[in-house]
């Protein structure tokens, strides 16, 4: 959902022009003091395995995150 969501936001922009997401985690008071993020880019033209990266890097942190969070 959110990558249609996302797709609808971003299909108003040029092919050409590129594209940045960056996600982070922080969570400076767990034992382990975890700190991540992402960043996925690439031009707009090819929005879809944009998307699908994002999501596969969003689901990583998120592993690593209720892993170590505690």
């Amino acid at each position: 959902m959110i990558g249609k969501r996302l797709k609808k936001f971003l299909v108003k922009k040029k092919e050409d022009e590129v594209i940045e997401m960056n996600f982070a985690l922080d969570y400076p008071n767990s034992k382990y003091k975890i700190k991540s993020s992402i960043k996925v880019g690439g031009k707009s033209k090819n929005i879809d395995s944009l998307i699908i990266r994002a999501k596969k890097g969003i689901k990583s942190i998120i592993k690593i995150s209720n892993k170590y969070k505690n």
